[in-house]
Formats: C-alpha cells, structure tokens, sequence
C-alpha cells in the first residue's frame, strides 16, 4: 500500500483554545477579547491557506530497521528500538499542510505583524500535530480496519524525537519519496515546508507504547509530548 490522502482542513483546524494553550494561555485564564479575536483571525487564516497532504507506505520490519539505524547518531537505549520489533504492523509516512500557511506566517513577520504572525505560526503548528493525529486515525481505520481492537493501537514516532535522530530523514525520504507532495528535506535534515512531519505509524498493543520517561535524553525535551499519550493509554 502507498496512498497519498487530502487532508480536509476541517480535520486538522484547531480550536481557539488550543491555539491560546500554544501561546502559554490556561484555559481557565481570562483572556482579553483582543487576543481572543487575533486567534480567530489566525484561524480563518489557517482555514484559508491550508493545502494539507499525507503520503502513507506500507513498511516491513526489516525495512524500517535499517531506516532507524540508518545513522550512527541515536541515543541507545531508546523506546523506539525496543517498540517498534514488537508491532503488529509499521508503516512510514509525511504529511504537509502546505507552503502556502508558510510564506503567510513569514508574509506576516515581514510586515512586522508579530503579534498576528505569532498567533498564526502556533495555530499552523497545532494544526500540523493535529494531522499527524489524523494520519494515524486514518491508518488504523483504512488500512488496520480493525477499529474495535481492544488494547491496541497507533501512534506516530519522528525522526527527532525520543532519541531518534533527525539524520534518518535521509534514508526516510529515500524509501518514502514525499517530493511527490511537495516535501523536500534541506541539508540539515529539516523539512520544507517547515510544516510538515514525517516518521514512522505503529500499531500493537497499548502495552508496546508505555516506557518510563528516564531516558538520558528526557531532560531535554522541553514539552514531553509521551507523557499525554502514555496518561491517555493508560487512562
């Protein structure tokens, strides 16, 4: 299976709340009506400029391993290489919501609109995590098909995080080729449009994605995304 879907904006458009939590607002805070109103501007922004894409490709074990040791920069021990030999099936993707969100966010700052600019970068990263959510809902309802599954699951990994080193974009890029949508990586191994993500989708038993948060690299991270995702399995 190799797919590429149009992600519908509707998906992946986030809430005022969410965009105002990516800013360091509480919820429960009280927010001026001036800043509420820059959000929705920078939400109907989104809505507008959006142009999202996910590239998806089925991957066998064997294949993934050599794109995760494809570089001599992970951190080892690492979860990833202890999850991924006990998935019931991998599969790697990328996903974009497009350049055309990018040059508003940089049209912005140029214009020194910083506070309009700012608002938009964080509802356009929202947006984009928020896709990854929907390429992993999307495997699992279109290609795993079996939703009712009780304790299991996918979940998105990326080059980048958890001790997997953004230099296996490289033999990431090789096997999945995303320039068909628009994707291309830098010499840095950062991604253009810089809205984009790319990794690898696991799906196994709730079990395989639950570690403990000690690795020698936890500290730092600054968001600690696992710790959400490892609270809802558990919860």
């Amino acid at each position: 299976m190799r797919e590429i879907i149009n992600i519908p904006v509707d998906k992946i458009t986030p809430e005022i709340s969410l965009i105002l939590q990516g800013q360091g607002i509480p919820d429960e805070s009280e927010v001026k009506s001036e800043i509420t109103d820059l959000a929705k501007i920078a939400r109907d922004i989104f809505i507008r400029w959006t142009r999202s894409k996910l590239l998806i490709s089925d991957i066998t074990h064997e294949d993934f391993e050599k794109i995760y040791y494809s570089t001599d920069f992970n951190e080892s021990p690492a979860p990833i290489e202890d999850i991924y030999p006990r998935a019931d099936e991998l599969s790697i993707f990328a996903l974009t919501i497009g350049q055309d969100i990018c040059d508003e966010i940089s049209g912005l700052f140029a214009k020194n609109d910083f506070a309009l600019g700012s608002m938009l970068d964080t509802a356009a990263s929202a947006g984009t995590d928020l896709a990854s959510d929907f390429a992993a809902s999307w495997y699992q309802n279109n290609v795993i098909g079996n939703t009712n599954a009780k304790q299991r699951r996918t979940l998105c990994y990326s080059p980048g995080y958890c001790g997997w080193h953004v230099s296996a974009q490289r033999a990431l890029f090789a096997f999945l080729k995303p320039e068909e949508i628009g994707i291309t990586l830098r010499e840095s191994c950062l991604m253009e449009p810089l809205k984009s993500i790319s990794g690898v989708l696991i799906y196994g038993s709730d079990k395989i994605h639950l570690f403990e948060n000690q690795y020698s690299f936890c500290a730092q991270c600054p968001s600690q995304p696992c710790l959400e995702r490892m609270s809802n399995i558990e919860n």
